[in-house]
């Protein structure tokens, strides 16, 4: 397994909580607490699998623009909408890997979909730790070779529109610049 997900139950339990939290904040506009695992002696692959039918359903039964609980941005459904789909295809990654597969995004979202997740990336989460990281010795281009998507992060780690020399650029799938966020 991966460093972070050294054992497969330990990633299920994470999803499940994931799509218990995000069903609470998708039905109140407050901070829902963290979501529970199993009941004991509950199977994990069952309480998983009622987690995520849960949260299908609910997802497919709200209009994104209904007012939700979030930790930062817009405050509707969409933006968990958005979120689940980087949450889950980032942990397929990982499921994968840990079983020994090569290291490529999951063919499951396109070139579009990864862009929005390093778009996502950095207009929320960047954005709320930059102020705690060195700053870098550079400008870094981020630059999709699947499709038109590209991103300039300046030496304080925001995303700029400076076209500047000497930029260290790198050039992958928009799945791979995703995975490496």
């Amino acid at each position: 397994g991966s460093p972070w997900w050294p054992e497969t139950d330990r990633l299920i339990h994470h999803l499940g909580r994931h799509f218990g939290w995000v069903s609470s904040a998708l039905r109140s506009t407050d901070e829902p607490p963290k979501a529970s695992g199993p009941a004991d002696g509950q199977p994990l692959t069952e309480w998983f699998a009622a987690e995520r039918d849960a949260y299908l359903e609910l997802v497919n039964s709200l209009d994104p623009d209904q007012p939700a609980w979030t930790f930062v941005g817009q405050r509707t459904a969409a933006f968990w909408f958005r979120r689940s789909i980087f949450e889950v295809g980032r942990h397929l990654w990982d499921l994968r890997t840990g079983g020994g597969m090569l290291p490529i995004a999951p063919a499951e979202l396109s070139a579009e979909r990864y862009s929005d997740g390093v778009d996502e990336h950095f207009e929320i989460f960047l954005g709320r730790s930059r102020a705690g990281l060195d700053p870098l010795p550079g400008t870094l281009v981020l630059r999709a070779n699947d499709s038109p998507s590209h991103w300039k992060i300046g030496k304080s780690w925001a995303v700029t529109d400076d076209d500047p020399d000497g930029a260290t650029i790198v050039t992958a799938s928009a799945g791979d610049l995703a995975l490496m966020c």
